[in-house]
């Protein structure tokens, strides 16, 4: 039997996709016979000035970052209202001058994924675990070696593949595919089944998320529409005219 397949958009460092992952479980436990599911990065902080304030660029490097994560730290804080999990932001500091991009957290779920494909997602978890509850430096290099450790990863053989270029390509298809879709906002879930296709924005609950999978078969390749969790209801504007199918 044909299975549905969810992928979602994301990125480790996000708050909102941690918060999002008793959903996952749920639908796991309840539909996992029925859905395959897909992880996508798509690099949400190239660089972290892109996201300051013109005030906190007028700051010294150090002072702009600390000002920075002190500012993104409350937006996590605001979060977990959203999902009831907890998120603790004493001594957030994941950017740095020297560590300005969330590149490297990308980069070390495709290595997990290249090298131990049963257990990225399992990295992927505990490392936004890292990133929220333990506010870890986590775009550190050594800090990447710590949670492959804790998942069970061979932290030779992960060391190597973060600076491979196989593990590179793997992440640029990563993007490309996401910008091939016009994934602009994050998370989104594309669901797909056989010729048909919907992307959900934003982060739904489990009844949203089954209410979705249920209508995907029903939704024509040519006319797959942009739902989303916060308006629950489509987005008239944005239909993707193009087939989902056979591009992964």
């Amino acid at each position: 039997m044909e299975r549905i397949v969810l992928t979602t958009f994301t990125d480790p460092m996000m708050g909102l996709s941690y918060e999002h992952e008793p959903v996952l479980r749920q639908l796991e436990t309840h539909l996992g016979a029925q859905i395959e599911f897909r992880t996508v990065m798509a690099l949400l902080v190239r660089d972290a000035h892109d996201f300051m304030t013109a005030q906190e660029r007028s700051r010294t490097p150090e002072e702009r970052f600390r000002l920075y994560n002190a500012r993104l730290a409350r937006i996590y804080q605001s979060e977990e209202a959203i999902g009831g999990l907890p998120i603790l932001m004493d001594g957030f500091a994941l950017f740095a001058p020297d560590r300005p991009s969330s590149l490297p957290l990308n980069l070390a779920f495709k290595a997990a994924q290249l090298i131990a494909p049963d257990k990225a997602e399992r990295f992927l978890y505990r490392l936004r675990y890292a990133v929220v509850v333990e506010t870890r430096p986590a775009t550190k290099r050594d800090e990447l070696i710590r949670v492959a450790a804790l998942t069970g990863l061979d932290t030779e053989l992960f060391s190597r593949a973060l600076g491979s270029a196989k593990t590179r390509e793997a992440l640029e298809r990563d993007l490309r595919f996401t910008a091939s879709l016009g994934v602009h906002s994050l998370p989104a879930t594309l669901v797909q089944y056989g010729n048909s296709a919907m992307m959900l924005s934003g982060m739904g609950n489990f009844h949203e998320h089954a209410q979705a999978i249920t209508r995907t078969p029903k939704q024509s390749c040519a006319s797959a529409m942009v739902l989303s969790f916060r308006k629950s209801r489509p987005f008239h504007r944005k239909h993707f005219r193009r087939c989902f199918t056979g591009i992964r």
